[in-house]
């Protein structure tokens, strides 16, 4: 029998004995008749002891995991950040073997001047001696930039990763970055001299980015549309995430991508930027433009939006990726074979 402490406790014996040693940022709780481990990283940042830990059991067992990666940060006013990689399976605990587990932390906006495409996010993984490889989750790629304050420059371009970031456009258009575990991020677009909605004879460009990848689907590309007489921009989407149960009874989605925006060259001070949509992130964490990717899901940053947006006005809005997760599943009560 196990009791609430982790310990087994033998029928007609008087010994107790501990069934495993855990330790790190973790969750410790029952689903069922399995007990879940749920290693996390809320720190934002490769501090310590923030995202690591260790894990060793006293039978052989049987272990169910799902490893997560941090999602990318969001490129200024164009790409959405990638999810981060996606690993699950199954893996043979051997008797008191140590198993390291790290967690990676989501991109962070890039906050440097000048810089204006997303961070990648950190990897997840676990490993062990008795592993035949060690799991790996690749961190999602950022989102391309607009290179806000000198659009006569191309844009930098989007980052690869678990899934990539989306896209973007200035002179030179920019396609997604790859996924290696996830999907690819939606391609940037760049439209020139067409129908503004400042009035009759006026004329504007649209800047417009991807969505980042998500671990099943890809990012929508920036595109626009017309309504009237005029056009208007179109940001991509995030792509979704990849589901699970292994958390939990009723499931959770992982790893989306983030929402992309666009930038355009209408006049400021007479018009409404949020009157234009804006990309949605991917369900899984996914952050809408301007909004972070959600911690605990390897979700990625929306795109960030810049001063450029609203003329000034405004501070400068954040999309930093979700950081991931590593969970662990296993049945204490159902050992394998020594």
């Amino acid at each position: 029998m196990i009791n609430a402490f982790g310990n087994y406790i033998g029928f007609g014996q008087p010994q107790i004995y501990p069934l495993f040693n855990v330790s790190g940022s973790v969750d410790v709780y029952n689903v069922g008749n399995d007990t879940v481990f749920s290693f996390y990283n809320d720190s934002g940042s490769a501090a310590q002891p923030q995202g690591t830990g260790s894990i060793k059991f006293s039978r052989n067992y049987r272990v169910e995991y799902l490893v997560v990666a941090g999602g990318g940060s969001g490129g200024i006013e164009q790409g959405g950040g990638g999810g981060g990689g996606v690993q699950s399976g199954s893996f043979t605990a051997i008797a008191n073997q140590p198993y390291d587990i790290r967690v990676g932390f989501g991109g962070q906006f890039n906050q440097t001047s000048g810089i204006d495409f997303g961070f990648t996010g950190s990897v997840s993984y676990i490993t062990g001696s008795t592993l035949p490889f060690s799991i790996v989750s690749f961190a999602g790629g950022g989102g391309a930039g607009s290179m806000a304050v000198n659009r006569d420059t191309a844009s930098a371009p989007a980052g690869n990763g678990g899934s990539g970031g989306g896209g973007g456009g200035t002179i030179t258009i920019r396609a997604g970055g790859t996924g290696s575990q996830g999907s690819n991020g939606g391609s940037g677009s760049l439209t020139t001299d067409v129908p503004g909605p400042q009035g009759p004879g006026n004329t504007t460009s649209y800047w417009v980015g991807g969505g980042g990848g998500g671990a099943t689907s890809v990012g929508t590309s920036g595109s626009t549309f017309v309504v009237g007489l005029y056009t208007y921009a179109r940001p991509g989407n995030g792509g979704s995430g990849s589901f699970s149960y292994i958390g939990s009874t009723t499931g959770s989605y992982y790893a989306g991508g983030g929402g992309g925006d666009e930038v355009n060259n209408l006049n400021y001070s007479t018009f409404d930027y949020t009157l234009y949509p804006t990309g949605s992130g991917g369900i899984g964490g996914g952050g809408n433009a301007y909004s972070d990717g959600q911690q605990r899901t390897g979700g990625g940053g929306g795109a960030a939006g810049s001063n450029y947006r609203t003329g000034g006005i405004s501070p400068t809005f954040y999309g930093n990726g979700g950081s991931g997760i590593v969970i662990l599943r296993v049945n204490l009560d159902n050992p394998l074979p020594a």
